[in-house]
């Protein structure tokens, strides 16, 4: 048995060139853009984003950067975390959260982007705890970024992304009000 091969005549390969031509020049490359490239050199410096936190020069005077760790959990061996710190209030001041506890007031900076602060923040709190509910810190700055998880008794938790945790002894520590939430 033979096969016979189709002759596509000419309209065809003109067709096939013209298409063939036609992508060709949707490709092209201008080359001046290339030729300024060529001199630029990798370095090995980072790629970062600046995330600023609310202004820290508002912060109290007596205030204490809290290191990486927990604060305000019970020192059990073994279950889940348990959380002790009493609060007596929770709010937002100069994008600062608030936490006025048993052992002091803690405050985290929250870093604001197109839809979160320190308002929306203390929503979603408001969402997974209740008023008087004890409450635990996990402070961490490894691995990067920087961030915050809450843990109260009742079984809530909410972790953020924060730009630093300070502690104030006492419970008059008072934040200038610079900014809103």
């Amino acid at each position: 048995m033979h096969r016979r091969l189709l002759n596509p005549g000419p309209a065809c390969a003109a067709l096939a060139i013209a298409l063939v031509v036609a992508v060709a020049a949707a490709c092209q490359v201008d080359p001046e853009p290339l030729a300024q490239n060529q001199n630029t050199q990798a370095t090995s410096e980072p790629i970062t984003s600046v995330f600023s936190g609310p202004d820290t020069t508002a912060l109290p005077p007596d205030a204490e950067e809290v290191p990486p760790g927990d604060v305000g959990f019970a020192d059990i061996d073994t279950g889940p975390a348990q959380a002790v710190l009493a609060t007596t209030n929770i709010a937002c001041e100069s994008g600062f959260m608030r936490l006025d506890t048993s052992e002091g007031t803690f405050l985290i900076g929250i870093i604001p982007s197109a839809n979160w602060d320190c308002n929306k923040a203390l929503q979603q709190w408001n969402a997974v705890s209740r008023p008087g509910a004890k409450i635990g810190i996990r402070h961490s700055v490894e691995p990067a970024p920087e961030s915050v998880l809450l843990v109260n008794s009742v079984g809530g938790s909410l972790t953020m992304r924060i730009k630093g945790l300070w502690r104030v002894p006492g419970s008059d520590a008072a934040i200038p009000s610079a900014q809103p939430g």
